[in-house]
């Protein structure tokens, strides 16, 4: 057991530096990376070539707002604080359950769970919670990494699903009506903005 949660911690070290090195270049030259992906993705898909081009250019100008060594250390602090309150969350949400398998979780497992719910992300499923959940209820349910009964990681998984998730919902629609925001208008800008952002960008 112990072998495979470092192997698991290992891997996640090593996806979350990819993902640095790629933010890091996209950073540093933004419209190259953008470009080069649009070239090889053209061959399968020109729309999809072209959506991905753009968000690439959208993330790269959003990095550029950070200027100095401080700014990034000062972000850096705060999105490690963040996913640790994150990872308490966690914590504290399977320690509630009475089986001792869940109290057993600490943190640095639970940072695997969190790991599974990033990746699963990326998968968008017609489902509740879609991919997230589901690599969430996957891993603490597989033999190979927690071995959890099946009925105990669906529960889990989707009580995770709803305390990290969904609790944010209520409050963000308060402040979306306090602020005059209408969700239909801001997905047909957001649509628009897609369609035809692409279009004029340099390829």
């Amino acid at each position: 057991m112990r072998f495979r949660l470092q192997l698991g911690g290992a891997f996640l070290i090593v996806f979350v530096a990819a993902l640095g090195a790629g933010a890091w270049l996209i950073w540093r030259n933004s419209n190259g990376v953008a470009t080069w992906l649009e070239n090889r993705l053209r061959r399968f898909s020109t729309g999809m070539a072209q959506s991905v081009g753009h968000k690439i250019r959208t993330f790269g100008e959003g990095l550029n707002t950070i200027h100095d060594r401080t700014a990034f250390l000062q972000l850096a602090a705060v999105s490690l604080g963040i996913w640790w309150l994150i990872a308490l969350a966690y914590r504290e949400v399977l320690h509630a359950y009475p089986a001792a398998a869940l109290h057993a979780m600490t943190v640095p497992r639970v940072l695997l769970l969190i790991g599974a719910s990033m990746v699963g992300s990326m998968l968008q499923l017609p489902a509740v919670g879609g991919g997230s959940q589901l690599a969430t209820i996957s891993v603490m349910s597989s033999p190979a990494i927690f071995a959890l009964p099946k009925e105990q990681s669906v529960s889990a998984g989707m009580m995770l699903w709803l305390v990290t998730f969904v609790t944010c919902v209520p409050l963000g629609l308060f402040f979306a009506h306090h602020a005059r925001l209408s969700l239909r208008r801001l997905t047909e800008e957001s649509r628009r903005e897609q369609e035809q952002a692409p279009a004029g960008a340099p390829l």
